[in-house]
């Protein structure tokens, strides 16, 4: 079991690598957002969306030009109100990466309501979509009326992960949250990379015969015994990769406790470029396959995992860290 757990999660490394985005059909028409329609489509100049990730993080989508069926828009990152990043992109419609994707495959059905919500003091008629994944259950809102894509919110295990806080637009009109970044509190059991939102850390993933990646891993909902997070391509920085498909995993205390609570070695003190950490080493063989796997743990996340096969080593090592 141990062994298959820590397969499951190279796995995820692997297809995050090899994964490419499904087609959008860029003909879809307007409100068919399963088939890849989005507010993007009809940006016009001055459009902007504002969205938060909880505990101050926001982050600005706002449309500077639109030539030609191409559309120029900034991204910006905030936290507490201070920029942090900005990017310039130039992209038809259907590239632009909305921050909700629609799960892709015929086993992953997905149940598709209307629901009023309230911003401000406007009403957002909705199109909700629910799907879900393991033990993962997503909620995701869309409006016609919200421009920049018209993603509302996203909702995992009955927590808000990203939610619509203001936006403007000379054609759809303006919205203001009155309550941008609401605190909730869990008291969480979970080893502290698991307990609190936003907790993430950027790995380098060296695999013989590819390029050089990288990898983030961050927290979204967060329960008394267990965590709600993702995975996806990024590039150094930690900015996901245009297109890149989040990976959602949940893992809960029973599982860890079972497959993290004997470690081989316990206050390993380990130097990488995020910095130096206090582990719990885990090693393990798998005579039939061949392999040898070693990870290092801090306080639930995950600093190097090295794999060794007869091709060579697989190496995952942390270049930033952040935990509450």
């Amino acid at each position: 079991m141990h062994q298959l757990f820590r397969a499951g999660m190279l796995c995820a490394v692997l297809a995050l690598l090899a994964w490419q985005q499904s087609a959008i059909h860029a003909d879809a028409k307007e409100g068919d957002w399963a088939d890849g329609w989005n507010t993007w489509k009809d940006a016009e100049k001055g459009d902007w969306a504002e969205y938060s990730l909880g505990n101050g993080i926001t982050f600005k989508d706002e449309v500077t030009r639109v030539n030609a069926g191409k559309i120029t828009y900034t991204h910006t990152m905030f936290a507490n109100g201070k920029q942090t990043a900005q990017q310039e992109k130039t992209r038809d419609w259907a590239s632009i990466k909305i921050q909700i994707r629609m799960p892709y495959g015929k086993e992953k059905e997905v149940e598709w309501t209307e629901e009023t919500l309230t911003l401000g003091e406007i009403e957002l008629k909705c199109d909700k979509a629910k799907w879900t994944i393991g033990q993962a259950t997503t909620e995701a809102y869309y409006c016609k009326d919200v421009p920049c894509g018209g993603v509302v919110k996203q909702v995992t295990n009955g927590k808000d992960v990203v939610w619509l806080v203001s936006f403007h637009s000379d054609k759809k009109g303006s919205a203001e949250s009155k309550d941008p970044d609401p605190v909730e509190t869990v008291k969480s059991e979970m080893p502290r990379f698991y307990a609190a939102t936003d907790n993430y850390v950027i790995l380098k993933i060296t695999v013989p015969g590819r390029d050089q990646s990288y990898q983030l891993r961050k927290v979204g909902a967060v329960e008394a015994k267990s965590a709600t997070w993702s995975a996806v391509a990024c590039d150094e920085a930690g900015v996901p990769s245009e297109g890149a498909k989040a990976v959602d995993k949940t893992t809960d205390k029973e599982t860890w406790d079972k497959e993290y609570g004997k470690p081989t070695k316990t206050g390993v003190k380990l130097t990488v470029a995020a910095g130096e950490f206090v582990c719990d080493v885990f090693e393990s063989k798998d005579e039939k396959a061949g392999t040898e796997t070693s990870e290092w743990i801090s306080e639930g996340a995950l600093i190097k995992l090295v794999k060794k096969t007869k091709s060579g080593e697989t190496v995952l090592e942390a270049t930033k860290v952040e935990m509450k």
